[in-house]
């Protein structure tokens, strides 16, 4: 019987334990297509929710469009207290760079793909100046 409460109790925990990740997902209205990582993601609106307990491991979803992508990121900087998404433009081309949302609580950092560093070459090879950030809020 104390085995059989212990179970119970145990799967209710680990219940409350997801849903409290799937609870902190952010959402954005990204109007241009953009790439994740090494993925390529057409505009749309993004539900981005963690998937893993370090909140590290990513899915990027629109469910109308059917996209569906996982991504690792890294633990960013706390510099930022704001609710949005960093994008770097290199011509045409963006590449989905930082997270940073206060009411999720993250913190997230995309590495340079191999997309991203071959896009930021061409761009400085031709003599086009960066473009800089790109700022989207999210909400």
């Amino acid at each position: 019987m104390k085995r059989t409460i212990a179970t119970v109790a145990l799967f209710v925990a680990s219940l409350f334990t997801t849903a409290g990740v799937w609870a902190q997902s952010v959402k954005a209205t990204v109007p241009w297509a953009f790439t994740v990582n090494d993925s390529y993601v057409p505009s749309g609106t993004y539900t981005i929710s963690p998937i893993s307990a370090d909140r590290l491991i990513l899915e990027v979803s629109n469910r109308g469009r059917k996209v569906d992508i996982m991504s690792m990121a890294h633990n960013g900087s706390t510099t930022g207290r704001d609710n949005v998404l960093v994008f770097h433009k290199y011509g045409d081309q963006y590449f989905l760079t930082e997270i940073r949302s206060t009411t999720a609580s993250m913190e997230l950092n995309f590495p340079a793909s191999k997309a991203e560093k071959r896009a930021r070459t061409q761009t400085l090879d031709a003599g086009i100046p960066a473009s800089g950030d790109v700022v989207l809020a999210l909400y």
